[in-house]
C-alpha cells in the first residue's frame, strides 16, 4: 500500500492507463506482428512507447528489439 501511494503522489511517475483508443491501437499491432513473439500486453507497451517517444526500454524480452526498439545495454540476457 505505502508503495501504490508513494507512486501516485510523486510526480516523477506518470501512469498511464489502457483505453479503447489503446487496445485498438495495440490489436493493429498485434496482427502486424503476428509472425513475432509478442503479446496483446507487450503491443500495448508498444503503443505508449510509441505516443510517448520512447526508443530505449530497460527490458529482458528481445521482441521489443526485434520490433525496432533498443534494449538498454546490459540489461537484456
Amino acid at each position: 500500500m505505502a508503495f501504490a501511494e508513494m507512486i501516485f503522489a510523486s510526480r516523477f511517475h506518470q501512469i498511464h492507463t489502457v483505453d479503447r483508443e489503446v487496445e485498438l491501437t495495440a490489436l493493429r499491432l498485434f496482427k502486424r506482428y503476428h509472425d513475432h513473439d509478442l503479446s496483446f500486453t507487450d503491443c500495448t507497451t508498444l503503443v505508449f512507447l510509441d505516443q510517448l517517444s520512447i526508443h530505449q526500454i530497460f527490458a529482458y524480452d528481445q521482441v521489443f528489439k526485434n520490433v525496432g526498439y533498443h534494449l538498454v545495454p546490459g540489461f537484456s540476457s
